[in-house]
């Protein structure tokens, strides 16, 4: 059984020695199940990441900070799935590349250094198996 109100998606396009570093959720719902957050991140043997984000928060209550339409991006194609295209600074000289989208009422990103990675992370993004959430 899944602590989450919706399916977890985990991408099955990682680099062979990539290692789950990091899982963390927030669970403050309201009445209808909604504010429920999962925090996934990925460490590469060459030093980088790609880190998951996934949250049933309803779009309204992520204010300027919902990354479907965060001012800036670009709207991308990736595996016939459109999703919102961004590029954050990490504050040390270098960029992430961002994709997200809402699935349902869930909002996804996944962002890492590698905007290739990224992009295929997206691709080939699905639910957890049940048994595994």
């Amino acid at each position: 059984m899944s602590i989450a109100p919706f399916p977890v998606r985990l991408p099955n396009a990682l680099p062979d020695d990539a290692l789950l570093e990091h899982v963390d959720w927030i669970d403050s719902p309201t009445e209808d199940r909604h504010g429920f957050s999962i925090d996934i991140r990925y460490r590469l043997a060459d030093g980088g990441s790609v880190h998951i984000f996934e949250t049933n928060a309803l779009p309204g209550d992520m204010g300027e900070t919902d990354p479907v339409t965060l001012s800036g991006g670009t709207i991308v194609e990736v595996a016939g799935e459109t999703w919102t295209a961004i590029v954050l600074p990490n504050g040390d000289g270098t960029w992430n590349t961002q994709l997200a989208r809402r699935i349902g009422e869930v909002t996804i990103t996944i962002d890492g250094p590698d905007a290739d990675l990224v992009r295929e992370v997206a691709a080939q993004l699905q639910p957890a198996a049940p048994d595994t959430q």
